[in-house]
Protein backbone atom coordinates (compact mmCIF):
# COMPACT_ATOMS: atom_id res chain seq x y z
CA UNK A 1 0.00 0.00 0.00
CA UNK A 2 2.85 2.38 0.76
CA UNK A 3 4.42 1.85 -2.66
CA UNK A 4 1.08 2.48 -4.33
CA UNK A 5 0.61 5.66 -2.31
CA UNK A 6 4.12 6.80 -3.22
CA UNK A 7 3.47 6.24 -6.91
CA UNK A 8 0.17 8.08 -6.62
CA UNK A 9 1.85 11.05 -4.96
CA UNK A 10 4.60 11.05 -7.57
CA UNK A 11 2.02 10.96 -10.35
CA UNK A 12 0.43 14.12 -9.01
CA UNK A 13 3.71 15.90 -8.33
CA UNK A 14 5.75 15.78 -11.54
CA UNK A 15 3.15 17.56 -13.73
CA UNK A 16 3.23 20.50 -11.33
CA UNK A 17 6.99 20.66 -11.61
CA UNK A 18 6.79 20.80 -15.40
CA UNK A 19 4.01 23.41 -15.39
CA UNK A 20 5.79 25.66 -12.88
CA UNK A 21 9.05 25.49 -14.83
CA UNK A 22 7.16 26.35 -18.04
CA UNK A 23 5.54 29.34 -16.34
CA UNK A 24 8.93 30.51 -15.12
CA UNK A 25 10.48 30.01 -18.57
CA UNK A 26 7.82 32.04 -20.41
CA UNK A 27 7.65 34.89 -17.87
CA UNK A 28 9.53 38.06 -18.90
CA UNK A 29 10.90 40.27 -16.10
CA UNK A 30 12.24 43.80 -16.14
CA UNK A 31 14.81 44.84 -13.53
CA UNK A 32 15.14 48.58 -12.96
CA UNK A 33 18.07 49.84 -10.88
CA UNK A 34 17.11 53.06 -9.03
CA UNK A 35 20.50 54.90 -8.99
CA UNK A 36 21.14 54.44 -12.68
CA UNK A 37 18.96 54.45 -15.74
CA UNK A 38 19.79 50.84 -16.53
CA UNK A 39 16.99 48.41 -17.29
CA UNK A 40 17.58 44.68 -17.67
CA UNK A 41 15.01 42.47 -19.35
CA UNK A 42 15.28 38.71 -18.80
CA UNK A 43 13.01 35.72 -19.14
CA UNK A 44 12.88 32.82 -16.76
CA UNK A 45 15.22 32.39 -13.86
CA UNK A 46 15.11 34.13 -10.54
CA UNK A 47 15.07 37.87 -10.15
CA UNK A 48 16.51 37.55 -6.66
CA UNK A 49 19.83 39.02 -7.84
CA UNK A 50 18.04 42.16 -9.00
CA UNK A 51 16.29 42.77 -5.71
CA UNK A 52 18.99 41.70 -3.25
CA UNK A 53 22.31 42.52 -4.92
CA UNK A 54 21.40 45.56 -7.00
CA UNK A 55 18.53 46.86 -4.83
CA UNK A 56 16.40 47.11 -7.94
CA UNK A 57 12.72 46.72 -8.56
CA UNK A 58 11.22 43.92 -10.60
CA UNK A 59 8.21 44.29 -12.84
CA UNK A 60 6.64 41.53 -14.86
CA UNK A 61 6.29 42.42 -18.52
CA UNK A 62 4.70 39.16 -19.67
CA UNK A 63 3.22 36.56 -17.37
CA UNK A 64 4.10 33.02 -18.42
CA UNK A 65 0.90 31.58 -16.94
CA UNK A 66 -1.23 32.49 -19.93
CA UNK A 67 1.23 31.14 -22.49
CA UNK A 68 1.60 27.90 -20.53
CA UNK A 69 -2.17 27.62 -20.25
CA UNK A 70 -2.56 28.07 -24.01
CA UNK A 71 0.12 25.45 -24.72
CA UNK A 72 -1.56 22.94 -22.39
CA UNK A 73 -4.96 23.54 -24.02
CA UNK A 74 -3.53 23.04 -27.52
CA UNK A 75 -1.67 19.86 -26.48
CA UNK A 76 -4.83 18.55 -24.79
CA UNK A 77 -6.94 19.19 -27.89
CA UNK A 78 -4.39 17.47 -30.13
CA UNK A 79 -4.26 14.47 -27.80
CA UNK A 80 -8.03 14.22 -27.58
CA UNK A 81 -8.86 14.59 -31.25
CA UNK A 82 -5.72 12.85 -32.50
CA UNK A 83 -5.67 9.76 -30.29
CA UNK A 84 -8.14 9.54 -27.43
CA UNK A 85 -11.35 10.05 -29.37
CA UNK A 86 -10.49 7.27 -31.83
CA UNK A 87 -9.51 4.93 -29.01
CA UNK A 88 -12.68 5.66 -27.03
CA UNK A 89 -14.89 5.09 -30.07
CA UNK A 90 -13.06 1.82 -30.78
CA UNK A 91 -13.56 0.59 -27.21
CA UNK A 92 -17.19 1.64 -27.33
CA UNK A 93 -17.79 -0.34 -30.51
CA UNK A 94 -16.46 -3.62 -29.06
CA UNK A 95 -19.07 -6.29 -28.35
CA UNK A 96 -19.89 -7.20 -24.76
CA UNK A 97 -18.29 -10.62 -25.17
CA UNK A 98 -14.87 -9.01 -25.44
CA UNK A 99 -15.31 -7.60 -21.93
CA UNK A 100 -16.22 -10.97 -20.39
CA UNK A 101 -12.67 -11.82 -19.30
CA UNK A 102 -12.34 -8.61 -17.33
CA UNK A 103 -15.71 -9.15 -15.68
CA UNK A 104 -14.71 -12.71 -14.76
CA UNK A 105 -11.30 -11.58 -13.51
CA UNK A 106 -12.68 -8.81 -11.30
CA UNK A 107 -15.41 -11.11 -9.95
CA UNK A 108 -12.79 -13.67 -8.90
CA UNK A 109 -10.68 -10.90 -7.39
CA UNK A 110 -13.63 -9.54 -5.38
CA UNK A 111 -14.65 -12.98 -4.09
CA UNK A 112 -11.08 -13.81 -3.09
CA UNK A 113 -10.52 -10.53 -1.28
CA UNK A 114 -13.87 -10.89 0.51
CA UNK A 115 -12.93 -14.41 1.64
CA UNK A 116 -9.58 -13.19 2.95
CA UNK A 117 -11.31 -10.35 4.80
CA UNK A 118 -13.86 -12.65 6.47
CA UNK A 119 -11.16 -15.15 7.38
CA UNK A 120 -9.18 -12.38 9.09
CA UNK A 121 -12.32 -11.22 10.95
CA UNK A 122 -13.02 -14.75 12.22
CA UNK A 123 -9.40 -15.09 13.29
CA UNK A 124 -9.69 -11.90 15.35
CA UNK A 125 -12.87 -13.15 17.05
CA UNK A 126 -11.20 -16.42 18.01
CA UNK A 127 -8.28 -14.67 19.71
Amino acid sequence: MTLLNTLSNFGGTWPRLIIMSMINYFTVYQCTIPGTNKVYVTHGGSMQACTELLNGTVTILRDGYYITNLICIVVGLFLYFGYLKRKILHLQSLPISSWRFFHFFFTILAVTSRAIYYKSQNWRREC
